[in-house]
């Protein structure tokens, strides 16, 4: 259980502007808690989840 996705979707986030979307491709089931509870505690948005077979997609919104 990696929590590298999450890292990393946060220093993306740092890097763009409010309200510019990042993607992350992760394949940790754990990720899934994480990214919703990440837009939970944040400003930030979670446009997409999507599911497939072995892998996560997520867009995220940069919030203020």
């Amino acid at each position: 259980m990696c929590p590298a996705p999450l890292l990393k979707a946060r220093q993306g986030l740092n890097r763009v502007a409010i309200g510019e979307c990042i993607e992350v491709m992760a394949t940790d089931p754990g990720s899934v808690r994480d990214f919703h509870q990440l837009v939970k505690l944040t400003a930030h948005l979670l446009l997409v989840f999507e599911e497939s077979a072995q892998s996560y997609r997520y867009v995220l919104q940069k919030g203020k």
